[in-house]
């Protein structure tokens, strides 16, 4: 899996958020993460989004599929 930008990860974000509602907690920090000016804050954020997205590979497959078809 290649790394995300922020945006694919705010998008895979947002995408999570309505697949898994029993990790919105997490996610919520997450995206404080991105939107903090820290670089360091930023890069754990998207490092733990590509995490989640090896542990839900299926909704991952779906996401991917809905961006091309938006062509993002």
């Amino acid at each position: 899996m290649s790394s995300f930008d922020r945006e694919t990860a705010l998008r895979w974000l947002v995408f999570l958020m309505e697949r898994q509602p029993h990790k919105r907690i997490e996610l919520k920090h997450r995206r404080n993460q991105l939107d903090v000016g820290s670089k360091t804050a930023r890069r754990a954020a998207i490092v733990r989004l590509e995490e989640l997205a090896m542990q839900y590979p299926q909704d991952y497959l779906v996401f991917q599929t809905k961006q091309r078809l938006l062509g993002k």
